[in-house]
């Protein structure tokens, strides 16, 4: 139960955030193009210099620039998000996982007790190992996420 209502919970939230960082980014993409667009349409429809022919497709240029550097900003904020719930999650299902070990075997008698706790130690360390392993991955940002 503990299980279900906090797994529904933190991809609720993180749902909420994907959503708003989709908006952040659909709205600085509109921007870039309207500007983009207008520079476009001076380029064609003006008598520019090549100087400022250059200077135009520099802005066009550096607004693409920094059309990417929000992309990978907002991809890095996606990125720590789904990082943490994984994180929550496996920890939410380690406990689970270390709870039903112990009490799968805690009632044999004389050395059930002692077998459910060590079950649960190996449930308890499979799942740090599982968190440390989440932790350890870096975003990198092109999109492809590896481990260090």
């Amino acid at each position: 139960m503990l299980k279900k209502s906090a797994k529904e919970f933190a991809d609720s939230i993180a749902n909420l955030i994907q959503l708003e960082l989709d908006a952040e980014l659909s709205k600085e993409e509109r921007k870039t193009v309207i500007q983009n667009n207008a520079l476009k349409e001076r380029l064609r429809n003006e008598n520019l210099s090549a100087n400022q022919r250059e200077a135009i497709n520099k802005r066009i240029e550096n607004n693409e620039i920094a059309l990417q550097k929000k992309r990978d900003e907002l991809a890095l904020k996606a990125f720590k998000l789904q990082k943490a719930v994984s994180i929550g999650q496996t920890l939410i299902a380690t406990y689970e996982m270390a709870t039903k070990a112990y009490k799968a075997l805690a009632g044999i008698p004389i050395v059930g007790p002692a077998l459910g706790t060590a079950a649960s130690i190996s449930a308890y360390a499979l799942g740090i190992k599982q968190v440390r392993a989440i932790a350890a991955t870096q975003f990198v940002p092109s999109g492809i996420a590896v481990n260090t």
